[in-house]
Formats: structure tokens, C-alpha cells, sequence
């Protein structure tokens, strides 16, 4: 049975931060690091925050693309928020 949080991309390079090579390594690193904890990990960069806080962004990116490990939706989402120069982690 293969389970939707282990296909789903995990980088989500908006700010394009990362290099191809970087982002790939990120996702395979959050997929197996997800699996072993069983938790959705997502990492999310921005220029353009659309006026939300750290916070409000990064819960809203969670709960909109349908995040989350098992019944519960366990999970984690780091945020690299380039408009407010902060970095910030929304747990689930």
C-alpha cells in the first residue's frame, strides 16, 4: 500500500533557494525521515508571504495541500519566509 504523505513532494521551493541537486536531497531526506517517524515533513520557501505571518502562512500551506501523517495528520512544515527574513516550523 503506498500512502498519499509519501508521494506527495515535500519541497516546495517558492524562492527558489535551493538547487536542483539540494532540493532533491531535501526531499528524499524528508521522505525517509518522515517515514522513520511517522509524520509529514514539508519544507516551504517564499518571497511573498501574501500579508500572513510566519505562522498563519505556514499552518494555511499545511492544511490547504492536505498534509499529515496517518488519522491524526501528524506532521511538521519548516518555512523559510524570505519577505520577513524569519524561519519558522508549524507542527500537526
Amino acid at each position: 500500500t503506498t500512502y498519499a504523505w509519501a508521494v506527495t513532494p515535500k519541497v516546495y521551493d517558492q524562492a527558489q533557494l535551493f538547487t536542483s541537486e539540494e532540493s532533491d536531497a531535501l526531499e528524499k531526506s524528508a521522505k525517509e525521515l518522515g517515514e522513520k517517524l511517522q509524520l509529514d515533513i514539508v519544507i516551504v520557501t517564499t518571497d511573498e508571504n501574501d500579508g500572513k505571518s510566519s505562522r498563519d502562512y505556514a499552518d494555511d500551506f499545511y492544511d490547504q495541500n492536505g498534509f499529515g501523517y496517518g488519522t491524526e495528520a501528524d506532521g511538521l512544515l519548516l518555512l523559510i519566509n524570505m519577505e520577513d527574513r524569519e524561519v519558522y516550523i508549524s507542527t500537526c
